[in-house]
């Protein structure tokens, strides 16, 4: 009787030490599931970074010249202005005598 409650004891220390050597493999390998997860992850981050850098370096040229246009006055043609920067002349110009420019 007392043997067959040590072989008892025994048979379920062994199974709660598989169960435990099962958890450990299954949380080690969720371990470095996560680790690789993250290193991927990482390792697109750079990637995307450098394609910002990419394309930061083509784009603010662009943009620089964007603006530049922009904030340059704009004429329908140079004799337009010419006239206008006259006022009214005898070409039957319509523009005012104060040039805006």
């Amino acid at each position: 009787m007392f043997q067959n409650q040590v072989r008892n004891h025994i048979a379920r220390a062994e199974t709660d030490a598989r169960q435990a050597q099962i958890q450990r493999d299954e949380a080690l390998k969720a371990l470095q599931d996560s680790t690789n997860e993250s290193q991927r992850l990482k390792d697109h981050i750079l990637e995307l970074k450098a394609q910002v850098c990419v394309h930061d370096i083509t784009l603010k040229p662009l943009l620089v010249v964007s603006m530049m246009k922009q904030t340059e006055p704009t004429f329908r043609r140079p004799i337009d202005f010419f006239f206008c920067s006259i006022g009214n002349s005898s070409y039957g110009t319509s523009y005012p005598d104060k040039s805006p420019y």
